[in-house]
């Protein structure tokens, strides 16, 4: 029980400690994220493997991301909108660092990690700026006002 506190509470605090490079910008965020949890994830499984399997790890890493950002998540979901493609990186990052270690040979792992920091640092420079340009509040506002002069005009016309 103690390793399931544990792992939820190493999570907890690296959602804390990452949470500046948010304020940075979400890709430098959803970039540097993805390393660092996938690192972490691979050495905390290859350290905990004899008290908790793989699988458990997985899981209690996952909610102490989830619990950490829930009470965000509940009271401003629309607001917390445009940083969810962020944490979704570090939940598939925690996943990713799963699979490496899951992996066996050398090769199979070089290739893998390879394979998942290609996908991971893509989405994060391409896969936020449109995320952020769909969600942002400015562009909903914009569109907003877009369509009121729009319509206003075609009112107009009829007059």
């Amino acid at each position: 029980m103690k390793y399931k506190l544990l792992i939820i509470a190493i999570y907890i605090v690296l959602e804390i400690v990452t949470s500046f490079f948010r304020a940075i910008s979400f890709q430098v965020s959803s970039a540097v994220t993805f390393t660092l949890y996938f690192v972490v994830t691979v050495v905390l499984i290859c350290k905990f493997k004899d008290k908790i399997s793989a699988d458990l790890f997985v899981v209690f890493a996952v909610m102490g991301i989830m619990l950490f950002n829930l009470p965000f998540t509940v009271f401003y979901f629309e607001e917390t909108m445009i940083s969810r493609l962020d944490e979704i990186i570090r939940l598939l990052s925690v996943v990713a660092g799963y699979g490496f270690a899951k992996i066996s040979g050398r090769n199979a792992k070089v290739i893998y990690t390879v394979i998942c920091f290609v996908i991971g640092i893509t989405t994060s420079i391409y896969g936020n700026k449109i995320w952020v340009r769909h969600f942002s509040p400015c562009d909903t506002a914009t569109k907003t006002e877009d369509s009121v002069e729009v319509v206003q005009f075609e009112t107009e016309k009829n007059d």
